[in-house]
């Protein structure tokens, strides 16, 4: 349920504190790869909090045990977040998160530290392990600046329900107070601050929760950095990211169109025959070069002032962009041409600043001017009568007729820009192909002779109006996997929504039951379960990829 510290730095032997449910007897501490290994040093119980007894059945179950755990960490174990489990006699436990970073970690202090004249200070850059152990607690360090440095300030919080804040402070007082510091910036949404200083000198940080909570597994790190390009583990960057479609991390890059058609059973559209397949040549005559692979994209880097239509960069179709809305108000503006009756996808991707400090705004004009196309999605929520907009990474639209048409690259407010604001920017052709698939579970631990389940949600996208064949492989011995169904519960009518087949995608349940033999014998570490999923479209097969690797356990 929660690790203490957070994580530590590149080449350091550290002790942490696991907490979580029914950890009695773990025997091991299984790391996602060989830069960290972990060793169990003790285990105990946690005081049962107060106001126990007046949790409801629903409620979130509390940590009743606790182990010490020592990590090595690596000299060259990557940056960003790694995720670790815990194994014992009732199995494997869910995953934790442990933040490996490249720059000096230190530990909150002992001493009382809840005031500008009590701030710790700290020489960036640095990261500091702490906790908000109490409400109303806010922990205070000062550090020293120069004129015209630039730093990062953000925090990586870590507990159930702990939403931290931060906040940025001028040191000198007042006529007033003289130890009254004078705030300048403030970041909750996420907690993470870039400011450059104007003046040299001190200047002071705190971190606090919202509506001042506390808790004991409120932990948090404070990163201070000068501002660059490293990696940041606060931004919960995996150090082994996975293959996803997900929100703005997609991974857009010049094989995305060759990955997409590896994702079903249809063909991809042909080569258009070379001049030297269609006419021969005579003899001694220069071979015509071959006619390029549809599937290749280029990329397309956003070159000189394309802020108005006068100077829009024109690109081909499909294309790769790569840009940044270097200003605030900052708009880049390309033309591209497709045909009558063109089924076509916009994909967007932040490599820089992300959501929610850069929101990516798309949008596409005719040759009339008029917008027919944003990646804005308007909805219901709440309870019924709230419209809400979302940003997507993700818009489609199928083009009546053929022409040129404009499209617009911006922040959606134009109070912010800078040039951490980059974007990749994909205009293709719709493939139809299985999408994004979950899988609900994330570990199972299953007596012997009973039944377990796996949930899986596939979304099937661009049209897709195929079949999906799922098979799990690499099972321990003595469990078998088939198919499951169940009754799907009753809906409400469905909220409005605008364009909703624009962003939304098509999904499908399924269900794996996995049944353990009486006999099956006890596994001592997980064996890591590999799903795969296998397009059908038309009779035809496509080939299998891997939705996931579930870590599976036969227990007693």
């Amino acid at each position: 349920m929660s690790v203490y510290p957070l994580g530590g730095q590149r080449a350091t032997t550290t002790e942490y504190e696991v907490k979580g449910g029914g950890l009695r007897g773990a025997y091991a501490v299984q790391f996602s790869n060989d830069e960290l290994k972990g060793f169990i040093m003790d285990e105990g119980d946690v005081a049962v909090p107060p106001g126990a007894e007046d949790k409801k059945p629903d409620d979130p179950p509390d940590p009743d045990s606790r182990l010490r755990i020592m990590v090595e960490i690596g000299p060259e174990a990557r940056v960003g977040t790694h995720s670790f489990r815990v194994v014992s006699p009732r199995g494997v436990s869910g995953p934790l998160a442990l933040r490996v970073s490249a720059e000096p970690v230190i530990e909150e202090a002992d001493t009382p530290h809840g005031g500008p004249a009590q701030a710790r200070g700290v020489r960036f850059p640095v990261i500091v392990n702490g906790r908000i152990a109490r409400d109303g607690e806010m922990d205070f360090y000062s550090f020293e600046t120069q004129q015209g440095q630039e730093l990062l300030i953000e925090v990586a919080a870590g507990g159930r329900g702990f939403d931290p804040n931060l906040t940025l402070y001028q040191s000198g007082g007042s006529w007033f107070d003289g130890e009254r510091a004078t705030r300048i910036a403030f970041a909750d949404d996420p907690p993470r601050i870039t400011w450059k200083f104007e003046q040299g000198g001190r200047y002071l940080v705190s971190v606090g929760s919202f509506v001042d909570l506390g808790g004991t597994d409120f932990n948090y790190q404070l990163r201070i950095v000068p501002q660059s390009d490293t990696p940041s583990p606060g931004k919960l960057t995996p150090a082994n990211p996975p293959s996803s479609d997900g929100r703005f991390g997609r991974g857009l890059d010049p094989n995305r169109l060759r990955n997409l058609w590896a994702r079903t059973a249809e063909k991809p559209p042909a080569e258009t025959p070379s001049a030297s397949e269609s006419e021969p040549t005579e003899e001694g005559e220069a071979q015509p070069d071959p006619a390029p692979d549809p599937l290749d994209l280029t990329w397309t880097p956003e070159n000189g002032p394309n802020e108005t239509r006068e100077n829009a960069a024109r690109v081909d179709f499909p294309t790769l962009l790569k840009g940044a809305i270097e200003t605030p108000g900052d708009i880049d503006v390309y033309k591209f041409k497709v045909d009558e009756e063109t089924a076509a996808a916009i994909e967007i991707q932040t490599m820089g600043q992300q959501p929610s400090v850069f929101n990516p705004h798309v949008q596409v004009f005719d040759p009339e001017g008029d917008e027919i196309l944003n990646n804005l999605f308007k909805r219901v929520a709440g309870d019924g009568d709230d419209w809400i907009r979302t940003i997507e990474p993700k818009v489609t639209y199928k083009f009546d007729r053929g022409g040129e048409y404009y499209l617009h690259v911006s922040d959606l407010s134009s109070r912010y820009g800078g040039p951490d604001f980059t974007y990749r920017v994909l205009i293709r052709p719709q493939v139809p192909h299985v999408g994004a698939v979950s899988v609900a579970e994330d570990h199972v631990n299953i007596v012997a002779g009973g039944v377990a389940k796996l949930t899986l949600t596939a979304k099937q996208e661009e049209g897709y109006a195929g079949d999906i064949a799922f098979t799990v492989e690499n099972l321990p011995l003595g469990i078998e996997a088939f198919a499951g169904v169940e009754v799907e519960p009753e809906a409400g009518p469905p909220f409005e929504t605008i364009f909703e087949e624009r962003f939304v995608p098509k999904s499908q349940k399924v269900n794996i039951m996995l049944m353990a033999r009486a006999d099956a014998p006890v596994t001592v570490m997980p064996r890591m379960a590999k799903i795969m999923a296998r397009p059908i479209v038309g009779g035809q097969l496509g080939e299998p990829f891997v939705v996931g690797d579930i870590p599976m356990m036969v227990v007693k």
